[in-house]
């Protein structure tokens, strides 16, 4: 006996969509960049760990009417609250590696692991130095790794770039230690 699964998709993401950056039921303002957006505290805390123990732990923010949101850009920010509501996937490359950043700091995984894949898929000679700077700073370590071994793969080029040329001591030593042991393999 063949049990056809005849149950509906999901609707949940679309539903939620409706509220994104509505007035709607909205229980709070977040300030970008002097950009307000309505949201839904309910929404912020079940999707976003830094949303969660802000309003969880009683911080002075949790019972604000608007908060302001720092030191993340405008663009970024909005892509962050978009995914938050509608869970989207579509990650865009220009901001793809600042996205990485804020979705680590503000603790929303999924979005953190779609970026981590765009940026991925993006790397190039010229993107490779500062995504590995920025893996780094975020102990993103698989992003660290496959841009270690790009820088190696493609030494020729990526060590003329003005990327190269800025990364701090500890990562030059890292490259260095990979590219030896690319050359004199181990016979273990």
């Amino acid at each position: 006996i063949q049990v056809l699964d005849t149950s509906p998709s999901s609707t949940l993401a679309v539903d939620w969509s409706r509220y994104f950056n509505s007035e709607q039921l909205s229980d709070v303002t977040l300030t970008v960049e002097g950009c307000r957006f309505p949201a839904h505290r309910v929404v912020l805390a079940a999707r976003c760990n830094y949303f969660r123990c802000m309003f969880e732990i009683g911080m002075r923010e949790a019972s604000q009417a608007e908060i302001d949101v720092p030191d993340v850009s405008l663009d970024v920010f909005r892509k962050l609250l978009e995914h938050l509501y509608t869970d989207t996937d579509v990650i865009p490359s220009e901001i793809a590696l600042q996205l990485f950043s804020a979705a680590d700091r503000f603790g929303v995984e999924r979005l953190r692991q779609l970026c981590i894949v765009r940026v991925e898929t993006d790397m190039d000679v010229e993107s490779v130095c500062n995504i590995l700077t920025v893996a780094d700073r975020h102990n993103a370590a698989y992003l660290k790794d496959e841009a270690v071994k790009f820088v190696v793969s493609q030494f020729a080029e990526v060590h003329n770039t003005e990327g190269f040329k800025a990364l701090d001591r500890e990562l030059l030593d890292i490259v260095h230690a990979a590219i030896s042991a690319r050359l004199f393999p181990s016979k273990e």
